[in-house]
């Protein structure tokens, strides 16, 4: 559910915040190989996200995101019980969880983001086709996503269009 993946998000900006208060940085540290059954399924998940994104492309599914972001949180949630990553002893081994949970939590915006952008931009294709509405539309909503709405084929499902904006290879400008 949206909670449960809005809280794991929470509870892994909890856990860098208390690692950058102990003055620590896992900056050029690198993810090492799994040592827990755990770990290695939140790798294995992580490793999925080309190849779901791909597939609900060309099956035109973007359910399948939603599957993967809960598949992926709750990944995370066996490893976090599974693993003391704060009270690991091994500054090592310490930063690399740290790595790992900057990734999964950079994976599990970035497709939150996704799902956001292509209904907005839906919500908004819609309000710009109705010519009526327009004067409705808030100012400070940036002229690139307006341009990108009003570019949009339309197609009678809002799942080609999350698809769509997903693959964009137009650069905001």
């Amino acid at each position: 559910t949206g909670p449960y993946i809005l809280y794991t998000i929470v509870r892994m900006k909890s856990i860098l915040k208390k690692y950058a208060a102990a003055g620590r940085n896992a900056g050029e540290s690198v993810i090492l190989p799994a040592k827990t059954q755990e770990e290695k399924d939140l790798m294995l998940e992580l490793a999925k996200w080309n190849s779901v994104m791909e597939n609900a492309f060309e099956e035109l599914a973007p359910h399948k995101i939603c599957a993967y972001i809960f598949d992926l949180a709750n990944a995370f949630n066996r490893f976090y019980h599974g693993t003391k990553i704060m009270a690991e002893e091994n500054e090592t081994v310490q930063a690399g969880y740290i790595r790992l949970l900057e990734l999964t939590k950079g994976v599990l915006e970035t497709a939150i983001d996704v799902h956001g952008l292509a209904a907005l931009c839906w919500k908004l294709h819609e309000v710009l086709q109705n010519e009526q509405r327009i004067r409705f539309l808030p100012p400070n909503i940036p002229a690139w996503l307006i341009r990108l709405a009003n570019s949009l084929i339309v197609l009678p499902t809002p799942q080609y269009l999350l698809l769509r904006t997903c693959h964009s290879h137009e650069q905001p400008t």
